[in-house]
């Protein structure tokens, strides 16, 4: 890791290296990583997502240590990757249960994706990236409004995935197939999804980044409804659809400011290849860089000041869908870093509350204050971009 924060580079780097070792082992045995249970939602997890995110920090430590062991581990999990049984739509299973779905959204599908595009250039093989590309095109794309529908195990078609950073990371390991072998018709839909960001993607007044595509018809309206806004004045009538949205998603400032710095990550992966976009000098993309990008809000939001000389007795005492899942500490160092920004000194103060929160030395995982250990260990791959 080659960086000024020489000290917090190094700490992270041994720790990346205690981790693949203490699970060395077991990695050989199974083929795979340990499956997780997607972090607070406790869904019950395959294999795939942590293996997916494991050959990524593999990949990477074999590139800083020329080790052969983890280009070997490499090997392994792209094979578990490109063999794992496809349902009959060849889309990849992520979860078990039947909560959700079973790809986990577009998400699920964009991890693998992204993994198997590392997987073509570490080890210079086209069938990772021929797989990759056979995942990305299971699910379809609606050119109008810009965005991808589910398709499922089974072949169904589930509707789009309203929730935005699904939608954004999907283009965003699309994207990083393109890095290794374009494909004119990737292209065409991402350059489509950017465009139509302009009405899918939407912040706060503050700049902080809406959890869900955010546009009133988006969500099924019915016909009785959508003459609903002629008869009521309009303004009361989208006050009253996104009261309806809230109080069915939930969506609270505090879940949402946790996946802000994700959403801008998978913002700046999609910056190395379409940097030339007008979409990113839209007001509404540098207000959301503007806040995620902002000391202070990085003070608030991501609990510096309370943390600084204490620690939380127990998960509910701070946000749990941040350091204990959605890191800002790895997140915010790696989005300066793709879009050509030197990281600002708060990115010790995150790195260093990450650690003492999170970590366990012994075990080599970030276990304490973490409801999906294996998940949350995984993520360290994060740390990884633009590195």
């Amino acid at each position: 890791m080659k960086s000024v924060e020489t000290g917090q580079a190094e700490r992270w780097l041994s720790f990346m290296e205690h981790a693949v070792e203490v699970r060395q082992a077991a990695f050989l045995k199974d083929g795979h990583a340990k499956a997780g249970r997607n972090g607070p939602y406790g869904n019950t997890d395959t294999p795939v997502r942590n293996t997916a995110h494991w050959l990524i920090t593999c990949d990477y430590l074999w590139r800083q240590t020329g080790e052969t062991a983890y280009h070997k581990l490499v090997q392994l999990f792209a094979t578990y990757l490109r063999d794992e049984e496809r349902g009959p739509s060849g889309a990849i299973r992520c979860m078990v249960d039947d909560r959700f779905d079973h790809i986990n959204g577009l998400i699920g599908q964009a991890w693998v994706i992204e993994a198997l595009a590392r997987a073509a250039t570490s080890l210079s093989d086209d069938t990772y990236h021929q797989s990759a590309r056979d995942l990305f095109n299971v699910q379809l794309f609606d050119e109008r409004r810009g965005i991808w529908i589910r398709t499922e195990i089974d072949g169904s078609h589930l509707g789009p995935d309203w929730v935005f950073n699904h939608q954004l990371w999907f283009a965003a390991a699309g994207s990083q197939l393109q890095d290794v072998a374009p494909d004119p018709s990737i292209d065409v839909q991402i350059l489509r999804f950017l465009h139509r960001c302009r009405r899918n993607f939407r912040v706060h007044h503050s700049g902080l980044i809406r959890h869900r595509i955010d546009t009133v018809f988006s969500r099924g309206i019915t016909p009785r409804r959508r003459i609903g806004c002629v008869v009521k004045p309009p303004l009361e009538f989208l006050r009253a659809q996104r009261l309806r949205a809230l109080g069915r998603e939930n969506p609270t400032l505090q879940f949402e400011s946790a996946y802000h710095w994700f959403n801008l990550l998978g913002f700046a992966i999609l910056h190395q290849r379409y940097a030339d976009h007008e979409f990113f000098d839209s007001r509404t993309f540098l207000r959301a860089l503007g806040f995620g990008l902002s000391e202070q809000v990085i003070a608030d939001a991501c609990n510096l000041p309370g943390f600084q000389h204490s620690e939380p007795r127990t998960t509910h005492e701070f946000n749990q869908y941040l350091y204990g899942y959605n890191s800002p500490a790895f997140e915010y160092g790696s989005i300066c870093r793709l879009l050509g920004r030197a990281p600002a000194p708060v990115e010790d103060s995150l790195l260093d509350l990450q650690w003492d929160l999170t970590c366990d030395e012994t075990s080599g995982t970030l276990s304490r204050f973490a409801a999906d250990p294996e998940t949350m260990t995984a993520r360290i791959y994060e740390l990884t971009y633009g590195r």
